[in-house]
């Protein structure tokens, strides 16, 4: 029963209903502007992959720092939208950007090497140490990734970022 002239009216905003009501608006956003929609994807995914590079770097077995300091992370080359998270190679052996022997480190070598004059001869093999792969599984880098993954998301529908489309680059 209303009385008259004052009828109340209690509206409950809870997570659920705010998560409805985000995913309205990004059906929206994927339907009328695909390319806007990829584009917010891509950032989050980058964004998000760019908070595990301090752990990262962190992890990394340190001699001289080259190592260390090559960790970046960067926009996939396929299956976008995606990021990785992972050792620069740099253009060259002198490339102090770059860390050339990253493999040597996070993947390790096996008991042989072919060369052109010798042909297949026997080396010491070198254990790999995964320090990448173990840091960005660890549930609480995750869990700030997937943080930061949808504050982006947040910030692109609230209006906080802005898409300028192919122009705007």
């Amino acid at each position: 029963m209303a009385a008259k002239g004052n009828e109340k009216v209690r509206i409950f905003i809870t997570p659920q209903s705010l998560k409805g009501v985000d995913d309205l608006r990004l059906g929206f956003l994927e339907s009328s502007n695909p390319r806007k929609f990829s584009a917010m994807l891509q950032l989050a995914t980058l964004n998000a992959a760019r908070t595990m590079v301090k752990p990262v770097k962190a992890a990394a077995p340190v001699r001289t720092g080259r190592l260390r300091n090559a960790v970046a992370a960067r926009k996939a080359r396929q299956d976008r939208p995606a990021a990785v998270v992972g050792v620069r190679a740099g253009a060259s052996r002198s490339d102090t950007k770059g860390a050339w022997y990253r493999w040597f480190v996070v993947s390790g070598t096996n008991g042989t090497r072919t060369t052109k004059e010798r042909g297949r001869i026997s080396i010491k093999p070198i254990r790999g140490r995964d320090f990448v792969g173990k840091t960005v599984s660890e549930p609480n880098h995750q869990a700030r990734a997937i943080e930061a993954l949808n504050k982006t998301i947040q910030a692109f529908l609230s209006g906080v970022i802005k898409y300028r489309g192919r122009r705007g680059r």
